[in-house]
């Protein structure tokens, strides 16, 4: 619904500068009203897949919004307000739980840049390795 929401957004807004006045400003509070309810939406997912379709929709969603409340003269600090609190309820629905954690070092033997060095490191302007 929220993803829609956003695509139907965006292709609206390329329209926005012949509109008259009044549709500028429905425009703008809708725009608000969607914002709002894919912040409202991210608790509420099903699987992490559909927190992160929220997740874009909110991001492509956000600025436009932006866009359209400054355009028509509206305030939009209650849009960037509702984008950084939706991203920040984002980072803790995504938020990993695999436990993996990264490689540390190089393999040594033949690597990307070739070579027996155990560093693979590539040699510097004297020949000698960096």
């Amino acid at each position: 619904m929220v993803t829609s929401c956003a695509n139907t957004a965006v292709k609206q807004f390329e329209n926005l500068t012949g509109s008259t006045v009044d549709q500028r400003q429905d425009y703008a509070r809708t725009t608000d009203a969607r914002l709002n309810l894919a912040d409202q939406d991210i608790p509420a997912f099903a699987t992490l897949a559909d927190a992160d379709k929220i997740g874009f929709a909110l991001n492509v969603l956000g600025p436009v919004d932006m866009l359209a409340n400054a355009y028509v003269g509206f305030d939009t600090e209650q849009a960037r307000n509702t984008i950084i609190h939706g991203n920040q309820e984002l980072l803790t629905v995504l938020r990993p739980t695999c436990g993996g954690h990264a490689r540390r070092g190089r393999r040594r033997g033949r690597g990307r840049h070739g070579g027996t060095d155990p560093g693979n490191r590539r040699p510097g302007p004297d020949g000698e390795a960096a």
